[in-house]
């Protein structure tokens, strides 16, 4: 796992041809334009899609992550007219911390998601929404930037 992976993923927009940036970037300046920072506390541990197989690593944001709920389902309203679909999943505030390859023995699966770390106070900041261009591979996802909106503070 490379710390320069971890990430909060708003939308999972699939594979798209290169010349949507452009309308894409369009339909979310007037979003993007106006958004403050996000504050978070770093919450517990967890997998998806469940503990029995999991497949991915988070980490979870707690606090007051209505501002980001609300950022979240405004920017798929945003894409709407563009041909991509609303994710009718229900949004989670996370970090996602990376895959998970092979079987995790139960146990040390059940220590580290019981771990506290809420305790410790751990805040981050968002301060800036990054479209990236994710390749997987055998060595992990590679992400490539293809724009970048900063936030006002």
């Amino acid at each position: 796992m490379s710390v320069s992976n971890i990430h909060l993923t708003l939308s999972f927009l699939g594979d798209i041809h290169i010349s949507m940036l452009q309308k894409i970037v369009h339909a979310l300046n007037p979003l993007v334009n106006t958004q403050e920072s996000f504050r978070f506390v770093l919450g517990n541990l967890g997998v998806f899609p469940n503990t029995s197989r999991p497949n991915v690593l988070w980490l979870g944001l707690t606090g007051d992550t209505r501002p980001l709920v609300v950022f979240q389902k405004n920017l798929q309203n945003a894409l709407i007219p563009l041909g991509f679909s609303e994710d009718k999943r229900k949004f989670k505030a996370h970090l996602t911390l990376g895959r998970i390859k092979g079987p995790v023995p139960k146990n040390q699966l059940a220590t580290a998601l019981c771990m506290d770390i809420s305790g410790e106070n751990h805040q981050c900041c968002c301060d800036r929404l990054v479209f990236y261009q994710s390749q997987l591979s055998s060595k992990g996802a590679q992400y490539f930037k293809l724009h970048e909106w900063t936030f006002c503070i």
